[in-house]
């Protein structure tokens, strides 16, 4: 594995919203980067994927396009309630945030997206380039 980073992987409703979000922004801009990625929120680079624990994870985060951060893998919705689990899990690197796409989305691309449960997990690049999820 190249790369790896700790994860955490947002319920099902957070994740339609960000998809929804995502393609709005793809029909506007024709970036298919949002399509790279599975909706999740990347806390940091780590060591291994054995060093990221199984579980869930309750925060309280409102991600819109109105807090944009630039992180490893592109434009990311960003909360401050997420920096305490990224330290937790000792992930280094940008500020954590839900990846949204690799062009800057508009300030208005992205409605406030709420969610308070996340699983973890770990997301690695494989030798080919191809993401992997592993939960």
């Amino acid at each position: 594995m190249d790369s790896c980073y700790a994860a955490l992987v947002p319920d099902r409703e957070c994740a339609r919203l960000l998809r929804q979000a995502q393609k709005r922004h793809y029909e506007k801009t024709g970036d298919s980067s949002v399509y790279a990625l599975p909706p999740v929120v990347l806390l940091g680079a780590v060591s291994s994927p054995g060093s990221v624990p199984r579980g869930t994870v309750r925060i309280d985060v409102t991600f819109s396009t109105q807090r944009l951060a630039e992180g490893p893998l592109g434009w990311m919705l960003t909360d401050p309630s997420l920096l305490s689990a990224a330290a937790s899990l000792r992930a280094e690197g940008g500020p954590p945030g839900l990846c949204f796409s690799r062009l800057r989305p508009d300030e208005h691309a992205c409605e406030a997206i709420h969610c308070t449960r996340f699983r973890l997990a770990a997301l690695c690049q494989d030798e080919c380039g191809f993401w992997k999820l592993l939960q």
